[in-house]
Parts: structure tokens; C-alpha cells; sequence
């Protein structure tokens, strides 16, 4: 009981006295501390010797005062102001390429049957059958198809990528499943694969039997979806004999010159469309992928040697063994054809293989001239 009544004493005290200095003011014992950086002093910089400027960096200060705070006329009820929120921007990219347990598909930022018709009619425009079509489950499969029954563009990329199909046929399987999120969809395809004079239609297995080609069939499907995208968003105001009169102007690439005035192709868009895009114009240029690697962004090509096997070797030097791999060693040109992200937009240079140093301007004008051409 003696000890409740010294803390009601103590609280008394110190309620009665809370409007005293000494304890709460400026000078008390409980000093607000916010103001203090008012008082701060600018101390000067620190100056290097003469005798030592020559070997040392200039010093930069660490903690430089904005020019925008208060000055010393300011008084001490001045308020810091808060910091402007950050802005949220909710990117998502349209189209996003997965891979899991040797599974590949993509997530593309639109409803089910909308996918559904937009893949449809690519297959059929890329030269296969429909052969089962179910909308209400989302998915439709085609009969078996030589790829030289396909356009010509997904076909010389099929055999650049695996020349065995030159003796086997295939069919596919098509599924787009509704997304996690709200209006987006998830696209499945499935390969059979057998020889082209085989009759054999075995059940479907559980995995494509052919990665590449399933590869290629979702990168192909993937770039139309966003080309036919980028199309239906894209608003003219010419009127129709300006239409007539203007030539079209190709956006997708644009051959330009970085910060060492460099060749450089630079191109808009997701960077896993811009990689197939790549792809898909050195398999047009014909021009040979001894092998590339997706996480460095770089495709190792050989200039010497064409995508289809050709050679522009004559008969006798291939008789006479012109063709060895020492002498195909010896002529072969070899460079590196690097994607790189730059800020918002994708860059695609090209490296000499031997260092990944740059390669000679005029050399590597020539080759992204050739890649933008067989791009657009």
C-alpha cells in the first residue's frame, strides 16, 4: 500500500509539472531530437596535396546536400515533407514461355476461346489438317503431316532443327487450358512422331516424342499470336489513298548504332518472342546455328556453312577431301549473335567467337542487314 501511494505521488508530480522546461522543453531532460539536423554545419572538402592528385581519383562527396532543402533561415518548425508514394505499375508480360519436367507451354494474357480460334487458324494456315476439333474442352488434332507439306518458312526451320524429319511424319495435338489468373490461358501441344511410310497410330503419349519440334510449333504459334495482337491494336489515321500511296513501314527491327557507334538491331517486345524471332530469321537466311545457349542470349552461327547442308565447296575439292572437317575448320566463319535487354527495348549485336569481342562494323552490318530482312 506505501509503495501504490509513491507512484500516485510520482504520477502527480509529473503530471502537474509537465509544462515545465526542465523537463519538456527545448533544453529538458525528454529533448525532441527532430530539428537537430537544422543545426547541422557543413564541414569543407577534403583537399588532396598537390604532389598527390596525379595518382588519386577525384573524391566525390558521399552524402551531398540536395539543393532543395531549407536554409538556415529556416526555423524550427519546419516539417519534413513525406516522400511522393511510389507509383505501382501492374506489368505483365502478354505472353510468357514455361518449361517443366521436359513439358513446354506458354501463358498468353487472353481468354480461352479466343486462344482457341487465334491457334486454330494458324495451324490451318501453316499447312496442316484438322483432323478432331472439341472447343468445349479447349483442344483440336491434326492428321499426319510431312513437313515438306508445310509452308515453307516453318518447314525449313523444322529440318534446320532436326534433318531426321526429312524421313518422318508427325501430328499434333493442340489444348489451351484456362489460366490461374482471370482471362488468361495456358497452351499445350503434344507430338507423335513415326516413319513416313509406317501406318502405326498408337494412343498418345504422355510426352511429345519430338522436343524440338514441339518447341518450334509453340515459338511459331507464340510470334503469330503476338504479331496478330500488335495488328488489332494498331490504329491508322490515313485515309485510303494515303494508304495506297504509303509504303508500309516496318516497326519489328530497326538497324540503328549503340554507345561505341556500333551496328545494332534494335526490336520491341517480349524478349522470349524476340529470341524465336531470331531464330527463325537465321534459319531463313540460311545461315548454320552450330549451337546457342537461351540463358546468355547468344546463338553460335558459322557463316561458311549453310542451314540446309548445302556447301558452296565444288565437286572436285569434295572429291579431293576439300570437305574434311580440317579444311572446313579452316575456312569456317564463326560469330556470335547475342540478345540483350537495353533498358526497354532488346538489342541484337554481333561478336566474334574466338573472344566475344565486337565484331567489324561493316561485317556486322552486313549480317543484321540480312536477319532484319528475312525478319519483316
Amino acid at each position: 500500500m506505501r509503495q501504490l501511494a509513491k507512484l500516485s505521488v510520482i504520477a502527480v508530480v509529473i503530471s502537474t509539472t509537465s509544462g515545465c522546461g526542465w523537463l519538456w522543453g527545448e533544453k529538458g531532460y525528454f529533448k525532441d531530437r527532430s530539428n537537430d539536423y537544422l543545426d547541422a554545419k557543413q564541414a569543407p572538402l577534403i583537399t588532396v596535396p598537390a604532389d598527390l592528385q596525379q595518382n588519386t581519383k577525384p573524391l566525390d562527396p558521399l552524402y551531398p546536400i540536395p539543393a532543395n532543402i531549407p536554409n538556415s533561415t529556416a526555423g524550427k518548425d519546419f516539417e519534413v515533407p513525406r516522400p511522393v508514394p511510389l507509383q505501382i505499375v501492374n506489368e505483365s508480360k502478354a505472353f510468357s514461355l514455361q518449361s517443366s519436367q521436359g513439358v513446354q507451354w506458354f501463358i498468353v494474357q487472353q481468354p480461352t476461346m479466343q486462344v482457341y480460334g487465334q491457334a486454330f487458324q494458324y495451324f490451318q494456315q501453316a499447312g496442316f489438317h484438322i483432323d478432331v476439333t472439341r472447343p468445349t474442352t479447349g483442344e483440336f488434332t491434326t492428321s499426319w503431316v510431312k513437313p515438306s507439306a508445310l509452308t515453307s518458312m516453318l518447314s525449313n526451320r523444322l529440318l534446320a532443327i532436326d534433318p531426321s524429319l526429312t524421313k518422318e511424319e508427325f501430328k499434333v495435338r493442340v489444348r489451351i487450358e484456362p489460366g490461374v489468373s482471370s482471362n488468361t490461358s495456358e497452351v499445350y501441344t503434344l507430338v507423335m512422331v513415326r516413319a513416313e511410310d509406317s501406318t502405326a497410330d498408337a494412343a498418345w503419349p504422355a510426352k511429345s516424342q519430338n522436343a524440338s519440334v514441339e518447341s518450334v510449333l509453340l515459338d511459331e504459334l507464340m510470334a503469330n499470336m503476338s504479331n496478330t495482337q500488335a495488328m488489332d491494336s494498331t490504329v491508322s489515321l490515313l485515309t485510303d489513298s494515303q494508304v495506297e500511296s504509303t509504303p508500309v513501314a516496318s516497326t519489328t527491327a530497326v538497324l540503328s548504332r549503340d554507345a561505341q557507334n556500333m551496328p545494332v538491331l534494335v526490336m520491341n517486345g517480349d524478349f522470349d518472342l524476340v529470341w524465336s524471332r531470331v531464330e527463325r530469321a537465321i534459319t531463313t537466311a540460311n545461315i548454320k546455328i552450330d549451337d546457342m545457349d537461351r540463358s546468355m542470349g547468344a546463338y553460335y552461327v558459322n557463316l561458311a556453312e549453310k542451314a540446309d547442308g548445302s556447301s558452296d565447296v565444288g565437286f572436285f575439292s569434295r572429291l579431293f577431301g576439300g570437305n574434311s572437317q580440317a579444311k572446313r575448320d579452316a575456312r569456317a566463319e564463326r560469330y556470335i549473335i547475342k540478345v540483350d535487354k537495353v533498358d526497354n527495348a532488346i538489342n541484337v549485336s554481333v561478336q566474334n567467337a574466338k573472344d566475344s569481342s565486337p565484331a567489324a562494323a561493316d561485317k556486322a552490318e552486313a549480317i543484321l542487314k540480312q536477319l532484319k530482312d528475312n525478319m519483316n
